[in-house]
């Protein structure tokens, strides 16, 4: 009976190249884009049925941290991080008793980090009880290259990032700022091709309808989906001379590609966990 090895369809080839290295001292070279694809599928599954079922376990659960995709994820900017090769010793021990009210809670809170590809770094705070209402994990992605953070929307998250994180970070603690998701932003990246990063398909389109600028009722938002939804209207617009004049009836207000989605007020939202996918967010990021 074949092995269900699914729990590692969103898993990093990053992360799996080097946990294999460290296990098994062999050096593999995966196409940054899935364990499972064309290209990779023939390296994988060969050491995957050669692992024991302690190693699996062991990706199992490093599997449940690492998915990081599908969740909404708040921007900040961070001043004067600590060099990488300080941010990399094994992390602070986190008295979770700091954070919670309930003196009795009994909870265990692990600090991880994990390269996730040159581009970015997971801590992860993983909490662990007896009681299930106290068990979380409470992750931030660290972008190097533009000083940005990614928090987790939750409870706890600010606290955590204020008393454990940025201390860890940073040598100024104290000096982080908001970054919300702005309608420029999603402008420039649906618009702007003149960048030579910038070479990304747009599939998801979302547009605020306001009655008193466009004079509509009875609708909130338009949304557009497709292969390349620009690319979709201007053809549409030459070829059948139809104007999609809602494009103008509002601010642009939600974007998605294949590697991430941006939408005001909510944050970030990830596709993908791969190297090439996290370049191009930091691109997009670091343009506001």
């Amino acid at each position: 009976m074949d092995t269900d090895y699914s729990f590692l369809d969103e898993f990093p080839t990053f992360v799996f190249s080097s946990m294999i290295n460290k296990w098994k001292n062999l050096t593999i070279d995966l196409a940054p884009n899935g364990l499972f694809s064309d290209e990779n599928k023939s390296i994988v599954e060969p050491i995957l049925a050669e692992l024991t079922k302690s190693r699996l376990n062991q990706l199992m659960k490093l599997s449940l941290i690492l998915k990081l995709t599908g969740n909404w994820w708040q921007v900040f900017q961070i001043t004067k991080p600590k060099p990488l090769s300080v941010i990399r010793l094994r992390p602070k021990e986190v008295n979770f008793r700091n954070y919670s009210s309930d003196v009795e809670a009994k909870v265990k809170a692990k600090f991880t980090l994990i390269d996730l590809c040159e581009h970015a770094i997971l801590f992860a705070i993983d909490l662990t009880s007896r009681t299930r209402s106290l068990r979380d994990c409470i992750r931030f992605i660290f972008l190097p290259t533009i000083n940005r953070i990614l928090i987790e929307q939750k409870p706890l998250s600010s606290s955590l990032l204020k008393g454990e994180i940025l201390p860890y970070l940073t040598t100024e603690p104290s000096e982080v700022s908001s970054k919300p998701i702005r309608a420029r932003l999603i402008k420039k990246l649906a618009t702007d091709t003149n960048d030579p990063e910038h070479r990304l398909n747009i599939l998801f389109l979302k547009i605020k309808i306001s009655l008193e600028t466009s004079g509509i009722e009875g609708l909130q938002h338009i949304i557009i989906e497709g292969a390349n939804v620009i690319r979709g209207v201007e053809t549409l617009e030459q070829r059948h001379e139809i104007s999609l004049q809602f494009l103008q009836s509002g601010p642009w207000v939600g974007i998605g590609t294949d590697d991430f989605r941006l939408e005001i007020g909510k944050g970030v939202k990830l596709n993908q966990l791969e190297s090439d996918s996290f370049k191009r967010l930091n691109t997009v990021l670091n343009w506001y």
